[in-house]
């Protein structure tokens, strides 16, 4: 009771005691964060000191910039999503444990285009692997997102980018996805996120997993 008022009181959560402890941050971070991470609007709302708190969604509409239009898309021409029915084999393996000599060997056996679609790409053994395999007339088409970094990167996604440019020159196909929430990205196909995982090679074997070309995902070895 406080003054003959009945009360509960609950634990702060990470986004309250973010916006305790920080607000600029806090409105920055709410200005992108999904929906079930946003605080609501309560009038009057006061902190421990008992001033008056500004409402969750001005902090974060006025941190906020302008929304992202979606492109113009004209499908390509002459291109076919229809299913394909026929017979194939199939490697299924489990990482990290058993990711990547099997991934090594995928990336080593390119003999002409590889074509990529990465959430996150910020491995150097993976980086070095591809490079080597690339060498000389073969091309890399690369798609990539770009998310808040990963606590076990070697280098960043831009630099990984860089380095490619430097390595393949015009044989780097390169775009980073129109995602949302990309600094790097004018307008947006995807609201939050590129979470596809996926490689094809010689456009007749293809790569496909849960796992980014990071090292929690994709290790060069378990210890």
């Amino acid at each position: 009771m406080v003054d003959g008022y009945s009360v509960d009181v609950r634990e702060a959560d990470c986004m309250h005691r973010l916006r305790a402890a920080n607000p600029a941050l806090f409105a920055a971070v709410s200005a992108h964060a999904p929906d079930e991470l946003q605080l609501p609007d309560f009038p009057f709302e006061r902190d421990a000191q008992g001033n008056l708190l500004s409402a969750p969604s001005v902090l974060a509409e006025a941190t906020r910039g302008p929304a992202k239009p979606p492109p113009h898309y004209e499908p390509p021409a002459g291109v076919s999503l229809e299913p394909i029915d026929d017979t194939f084999s199939i490697t299924c393996h489990a990482s990290p444990d058993a990711g990547w000599p099997l991934l090594k060997d995928f990336l080593s056996g390119v003999s002409f285009p590889l074509i990529v679609g990465m959430y996150d790409f910020t491995s150097a053994h993976i980086l070095q692997t591809i490079q080597s395999a690339l060498a000389r007339s073969k091309d890399l088409g690369l798609v990539l997102d770009h998310p808040a970094p990963d606590r076990s990167l070697d280098q960043s996604d831009e630099a990984t980018h860089t380095a490619l440019t430097s390595s393949l020159g015009q044989r780097l196909h390169f775009a980073w996805a129109l995602d949302g929430k990309d600094p790097f990205a004018a307008v947006k196909v995807f609201e939050f996120a590129y979470h596809i995982k996926v490689a094809v090679r010689d456009g007749s074997a293809f790569w496909l997993s849960s796992g980014n070309w990071n090292n929690s995902n994709q290790p060069e070895s378990i210890r």
